[in-house]
């Protein structure tokens, strides 16, 4: 669905509501437009923003794509398509994206207003991501996590289990990229924790990518500029 130039235009001065539906899971899910990008929010988070999605945004510039594309790659929490978005329209990244979300209003929404922009082809599955990648036997070379509930992460995510089964589904050079909460300190202190007790006894190179807001947490720094 494309969005009404003269809306695009007021959303550099004012917030431009689209639409608003209740989620199986988000009791409200709002898409607005400002400064002509589109907003995928609930209530108390924002989960995309197309190309101003900052936390990934960040750390996608830090990746020298010149030499390291990924021909498969594993989204966990769609939001409204911010990541694949970025990766084809700032990025120039052409891959196969499986892209896996809980809730199927967030899957209408990204499908009504965003994903049918993209070239690259685009496979969404209406499932639990924990329960996803204990299935999955695909491997993939660039693996995206961003899964929420509002602005909490399912301790299901957290759990050590789900990180051993995102191991098992990277190719040998595979990317994590892991959106985690940094807002303050009692969040950066569990991001960290989180890091030393689970991720870097799978992954030993693991590391944090700070970015405005919040920490993106991946496994090694081999495709980084």
């Amino acid at each position: 669905m494309r969005i009404p130039t003269w809306k695009k235009y007021l959303s550099y001065l004012f917030e431009q509501h689209i639409e608003t539906i209740e989620g199986e899971l988000n009791p409200s899910l709002h898409v607005t437009c400002i400064n002509g990008r589109l907003q995928l929010s609930t209530d108390s988070a924002v989960y995309s923003f197309d190309d101003l999605y900052d936390n990934f945004y960040s750390a996608f510039e830090q990746i020298d794509w010149n030499k390291w594309q990924p021909k498969e790659t594993l989204i966990l929490g769609l939001g409204l398509g911010s990541v694949p978005y970025m990766l084809e329209n700032n990025f120039g990244v052409s891959t196969h994206y499986t892209a896996i979300e809980l809730d199927e209003a967030v899957i209408y929404l990204a499908e009504k207003y965003r994903l049918h922009e993209l070239q690259s082809p685009i496979q969404c599955v209406a499932t639990d991501a924990a329960v996803f990648v204990q299935l999955c036997s695909t491997q993939f070379d660039l693996i995206i996590i961003d899964v929420f509930v509002d602005d909490q992460i399912p301790a299901s995510i957290l759990d050590a289990n789900f990180m051993e089964s995102i191991s098992k589904l990277l190719t040998d050079k595979g990317l994590v990229l892991f959106n985690h909460m940094a807002m303050d300190a009692v969040q950066k202190v569990k991001a960290k924790s989180y890091l030393e007790t689970v991720m870097q006894p799978i992954f030993p190179q693991a590391s944090i990518i700070q970015t405005r807001n919040n920490f993106i947490l991946t496994n090694h720094k081999h495709a980084f500029k």
